[in-house]
């Protein structure tokens, strides 16, 4: 754990400093998608690590300094925890434009076209303790 913390942040920086160099190998429209995938992917990595990570650094200081924390925040963490799988998934989908576009799609309400036959017989449904 202790390695892993410099190095992500050294790789995250370099990885910016990378992406954000105008004088590059790679052309504009490369470096564009490189930049817009580097967001999702530390979005997408950020998510689990907040909704993981705070809970328990929560639950290492009330172990190391005895402290009882509320349950309404122990509930809150929980929740947290069991609901990381589905944020961090819901939030790649959401900013992968590829993903994003499908997804939508399929809930997305399709037009119909209607006959005038039929759209002169439908006749609205009342309630017979409105009338």
């Amino acid at each position: 754990m202790c390695y892993i913390t410099p190095v992500t942040i050294i790789g995250t920086w370099h990885a910016f400093q990378l992406l954000g160099n105008s004088k590059s190998h790679m052309s504009e429209v490369t470096r564009d998608i490189h930049r817009r995938y580097f967001r999702i992917l530390f979005i997408g990595m950020t998510v689990p690590i907040l909704s993981l990570g705070v809970p328990y650094l929560g639950l290492e200081f009330s172990l190391c300094f005895n402290f009882r924390f509320p349950q309404a925040l122990i509930n809150l963490a929980i929740g947290c925890h069991a609901a990381h799988t589905t944020v961090a998934s819901i939030s790649i989908m959401m900013l992968t434009p590829s993903y994003r576009n499908v997804f939508l799609r399929c809930f997305k309400r399709r037009n119909r076209y209607i006959s005038p036959l039929v759209a002169n017989n439908i006749r609205p449904v009342i309630p017979s303790a409105i009338t």
